[in-house]
């Protein structure tokens, strides 16, 4: 294929709604303005629709989880049926051992967990099957597949844009398909967390999704990563014949405030209160609830979470009410993407408090870099990437993860002396290099390598800008 990439067709491929993912959006709008034909292709909450997304086009379907369904309704059964025959024996070995008969007053056998069935199927498909196993144990996936193949079909792009792993063996698949209809097409992989460090909730799930990602990856022309320890970690994973080039979620340069104000004013806090902010999903993994228990040791100290309520944010509200600091724990709503850096500028601090799961320590978070582009001084936990980041950079202070008294010893260092950590940022070049505009650069690049190559022929990864 010529490395004329003018016009090229791209379809980028979701399994959400596309509202609230701001790397997928970015990703299109980049790719569109980079002069490529893009679709972004996503889950419709209802009806499907269509709509404009700067040059790009956003496209939304209906996916209907008929196998998953039918699925559910046959383990169903298999489960009543477990239960029946476990109920039985139970009965059957109770009598044997001259035990009062089942009958009123009778204490019931112990059914089944279906957690151990669950578990047990799991492992009974992949000692069959190998990584082939996930269609069995996972077959929402075929429904997506299903659902957006007709989109694929018609478009019949050049370059089918994987987001995440859930859409690696839909988009693999689906040019197999195009292939035997003679479409000369390419699949880039854009993954977004090292999926083994995910720690599913299941281990049916982690079975399934391990063994589908392994399945498909290395029939993908490139992989893209979200930070130089997550593409080392895929490639030796997988055993890549190449590193993932890094695409790093950092912030648009572009963006400006449009109506949100900033977080200081929203709170009425005075320009000399010290004010932490926090940016994301509430969640036990994110290590909140530390975070929150400092705030009875550190006097005088507000915290701010831009993030979505949920149950874990209700346990944080109790705990602070608990503690006597709920009037320094302020819960807002997230902001339009664009307005994050502008709104969050006037914070004292930024916080970003993960705990150790495997995925974390490999990850550089988009709210690493949003409060880097508002020049916001950092109290980072010690998962490894972003605290070799802080420490190297010297921008804010590494606390052991879900340490509260390491995370007030911190944060006091940092409230002690905020110009001398803004002051990193003035490095020549960071904040230039953390933005959007100069990351999709590197995916422009991608494309281009991935089109000017034979499929199967490893594309070398492009260098990380950044870092």
């Amino acid at each position: 294929m010529s490395e004329q990439q003018d016009g090229v067709v791209v379809l980028m491929m979701v399994d959400n709604s596309i509202d609230g993912d701001g790397r997928v959006q970015k990703a299109a709008r980049a790719m569109a303005d980079a002069g490529h034909r893009v679709t972004l292709l996503g889950k419709a909450v209802g009806p499907g629709d269509e709509r404009p997304l700067g040059a790009a086009t956003v496209r939304r379907v209906p996916v209907r989880f008929t196998r998953e369904q039918a699925q559910r309704r046959a383990l169903d059964r298999y489960r009543r049926i477990a239960r029946r025959l476990s109920r039985a024996a139970g009965a059957l070995r109770g009598r044997a051992a001259g035990d009062t008969p089942p009958g009123t007053g009778a204490r019931a056998p112990r059914a089944l967990d279906d957690t151990v069935l669950d578990a047990a199927r799991a492992r009974f498909w992949r000692a069959l099957r190998g990584d082939r196993c996930w269609a069995r144990l996972e077959p929402r996936l075929l429904d997506y597949e299903r659902a957006y193949w007709p989109v694929v079909d018609r478009i019949r792009p050049q370059i089918l844009h994987a987001h995440d792993y859930r859409m690696l063996g839909v988009a693999v698949r689906s040019a197999r398909r195009l292939r035997a209809k003679g479409v000369d097409v390419r699949v880039v992989f854009d993954s977004h967390e090292f999926l083994p460090g995910v720690g599913g909730p299941t281990l049916r799930w982690r079975i399934a999704y391990e063994a589908y990602e392994s399945a498909h990856i290395h029939e993908a022309d490139a992989v893209v990563a979200v930070s130089p320890e997550m593409a080392e970690r895929i490639a030796g994973h997988h055993r890549l014949p190449v590193l993932p080039s890094v695409v790093m979620n950092a912030p648009p340069a572009s963006g400006s405030a449009s109506g949100s104000g900033d977080v200081r004013s929203t709170l009425g806090l005075a320009d000399d209160v010290p004010l932490l902010v926090y940016i994301g999903v509430s969640a036990a993994k994110r290590g909140l609830l530390p975070t929150v228990e400092a705030l009875a040791e550190l006097p005088g100290v507000h915290l701010a979470l831009l993030t979505r309520r949920n149950d874990y944010v209700d346990l944080l509200e109790k705990t602070a009410a608990g503690l006597g600091v709920a009037d320094r724990l302020h819960v807002l709503g997230y902001v339009p993407v664009e307005d994050v850096v502008p709104f969050v500028s006037t914070a004292s601090v930024g916080v970003q408090s993960m705990v150790h799961v495997e995925n974390y320590d490999v990850t550089i978070a988009t709210k690493y870099f949003d409060y880097a582009r508002a020049r916001l001084p950092v109290v980072q936990s010690d998962v490894r990437a972003m605290a070799a980041l802080t420490r190297g950079l010297g921008n804010g202070e590494v606390f052991v993860a879900e340490d509260r008294d390491s995370f007030v010893a911190a944060t006091r260092t940092v409230l002690a002396d905020l110009p001398r950590y803004r002051a990193a940022y003035d490095r020549p070049g960071l904040l230039d290099d953390w933005t959007w505009e100069r990351q999709s650069e590197v995916l422009a690049e991608v494309y281009r390598r991935v089109l000017a190559t034979r499929p199967g022929t490893p594309v070398q990864p492009v260098p990380t800008i950044g870092r």
